[in-house]
């Protein structure tokens, strides 16, 4: 069968027949469930990137989106194309992003951000990142009604998805993490999850027009969603196009091993999955691994048979390229105010300039495998 791309260029020459965009939309209906744009079997948009300032609190104390727009000219300097994705990430608190008093100023913020992140011809994301666990993305401990602070949790969750909505994005990614300090047994998160999906954050995400897909990290992150098997097991029993998983090969590759790529085409292959971070981390604190990805790294080594899957099954989700700034694999970890301090002490902004080196390397290596395999 056809695939969009082709429909789009056969009606742009006058060439393509009535019974091939009857079978086309026919397929496309089938698939069709709610808001998931992307579809089995459709050529995934290119490859786009998560936001440089990651680390370093983007969002809306940002006030007039000078950073944004710094970074998504930095990201088609990169070697990002002009359709491909790119990921607003805040760090909630240092970003100005505070859901403690939430209002309709940072509201507007993303709404103009997604404005912004569409009129330099890229599609956006929504992506938060967290300082503290208990903060994650549909955290595990807030998920239940019975946990003391579920109301806070659950209306943070709440909250984003409206500014996903705000944006107009298509899907809101985030870290699944769980708060060990409050509760160190993860065997009831999906129990747990079971009693706010269906009454608050499905009904968010439909009212929103967005996917809520937290991500699956390795075990030394979080222990949540490390079991990606019962995680793929759980979306599709939940049955949502509203709910989707969130993979990343980095953490694959930490969880699987050399196996990591059969577990990412499983999770593809259940329709399981909205986005897939390109990634390549060593521990957290390594200065010999920032995360660059090219052809002497484990996971750009596998860059060919990595996208000769995504094109053999059919791969329809979106695809981020994830480079950490340096800031956040040196010593200092993974401490925010530490980071500012370090900046502030950095005026020549050498790691300014690492960062967009890194970038450039890792983009241009990945675009080129995904021009020569996925088209």
């Amino acid at each position: 069968m056809i695939n969009r791309r082709q429909v789009i260029k056969g009606l742009a020459a006058g060439t393509i027949s009535l019974p091939a965009l009857i079978e086309f939309f026919s397929a496309e209906a089938a698939h069709g469930q709610g808001p998931v744009i992307y579809h089995k079997g459709t050529p995934p948009i290119p490859p786009g990137i998560v936001d440089i300032n990651t680390w370093l609190g983007n969002g809306p104390a940002d006030k007039n989106h000078d950073g944004l727009k710094r970074n998504l000219e930095l990201a088609l300097e990169s070697g990002v194309e002009k359709g491909g994705s790119y990921e607003i990430a805040t760090v909630p608190g240092n970003s100005g992003l505070n859901f403690d008093n939430f209002d309709k100023a940072q509201v507007r913020w993303y709404e103009q951000a997604g404005d912004i992140v569409r009129g330099f011809g890229l599609e956006p994301i929504l992506l938060t990142f967290v300082g503290p666990a208990k903060e994650g993305m549909l955290s595990a401990n807030y998920a239940s009604s019975r946990h003391p602070e579920s109301n806070k949790g659950l209306q943070w969750a709440h909250n984003f998805l409206e500014l996903g909505g705000a944006a107009k994005v298509k899907t809101v990614v985030g870290p699944g993490m769980v708060d060990e300090h409050f509760n160190p047994d993860v065997s009831g998160l999906y129990e747990r999850w079971n009693e706010s999906l269906g009454t608050i954050i499905l009904p968010k995400a439909k009212e929103m027009g967005v996917v809520c897909a937290p991500e699956a990290l390795r075990t030394d992150e979080s222990r949540a969603l490390s079991d990606v098997r019962r995680y793929m097991e759980y979306v599709q029993r939940t049955g949502s196009p509203y709910f989707k998983m969130h993979l990343d090969t980095a953490h694959l590759r930490a969880l699987y091993g050399d196996k990591y790529l059969n577990i990412l085409e499983e999770a593809i292959k259940a329709n399981t999955v909205a986005h897939l971070h390109i990634s390549e981390w060593g521990p957290w604190n390594s200065p010999g691994n920032r995360g660059v990805i090219n052809e002497n790294t484990p996971v750009g080594k596998d860059m060919k048979e990595l996208f000769g899957m995504l094109r053999r099954v059919g791969y329809g989700g979106t695809i981020g390229i994830e480079i950490p700034h340096p800031l956040f694999c040196e010593a200092i970890g993974r401490d925010l105010e530490d980071n500012k301090k370090y900046l502030k002490n950095d005026p020549t902004d050498v790691l300014g300039k690492l960062a967009k080196r890194e970038q450039k390397i890792s983009v241009v290596y990945v675009m080129n495998h995904y021009k020569a395999i996925m088209r």
